[in-house]
């Protein structure tokens, strides 16, 4: 049974925030900005890059804007500072000239020489990493492993990671997750298991096997958890 829905992509903070695993809160100050300090020594901060619909409404972002989070995400709990991440993103940017540079393929294949040319600052150098080689193998590389990619950019996120079959595809199901090689939302698999109670029944009822239902509940019963 196939659910085709071709279109562009949309997530408001609060669902990016569950796909991604990062706060709303801080997806929020990367793409929107923020002030620090306050009174005369306040400072307007710029958003890292703006967002797939940022010329329409702050309030919805893309699938590449996911992407880009994610290896945000990655810089900070390596240690990067917000500073370093801009730099990086600002350099990527002009390398790539791309304005989701770290979701191109020629960041995938040409990322480690982007971290030696950005190593020189005094952020980046406060990782606990011996250079910038290290780091793109430790940081970096680690977030290609559940991605595809056409000649360009990400196509595609495997969610749950390959083994699981969960999928994100920007042209499939508004964007939603799927069971990957079809268009079904795991979000339909798991409120028909949670109506009917039974694996088998599902599994009969959207033409899939058991092991692609039990993946799917899992992956929303995680997404459910988080709340």
């Amino acid at each position: 049974m196939e659910f085709n829905h071709t279109n562009f992509a949309s997530y408001q903070p609060a669902e990016a925030a569950r796909l991604t695993g990062v706060s709303s809160q801080r997806i929020k100050r990367w793409l929107e900005g923020y002030t620090s300090g306050s009174g005369t020594s306040a400072k307007n901060q710029p958003p890292l890059w703006n967002s797939r619909y940022s010329e329409y409404d702050d309030c919805y972002f893309g699938f590449l804007d996911l992407i880009e989070i994610r290896f945000v995400d990655a810089f900070v709990k390596a240690g990067l500072s917000i500073q370093a991440v801009r730099t990086l993103l600002s350099r990527a940017r002009e390398i790539a000239e791309s304005d989701y540079p770290l979701s191109t393929h020629q960041f995938k294949t040409d990322g480690r020489t982007l971290f030696l040319e950005v190593w020189g600052s005094d952020d980046a150098k406060a990782i606990d990493v011996k250079n910038g080689q290290l780091a793109f193998h430790a940081i970096v590389k680690p977030s290609f492993v559940d991605l595809e990619f056409d000649s360009n950019s990400v196509t595609k996120w495997y969610v749950s990671g390959r083994n699981k079959q969960i999928s994100i595809d920007p042209n499939l199901a508004f964007g939603q997750p799927v069971v990957d090689q079809t268009s079904i939302p795991t979000a339909r698999l798991w409120e028909a298991y949670q109506a009917d109670g039974d694996v088998k029944s599902v599994a009969r009822q959207f033409e899939i096997s058991l092991r692609q239902v039990k993946h799917a509940i899992e992956f929303e019963h995680r997404l459910a958890s988080q709340n």
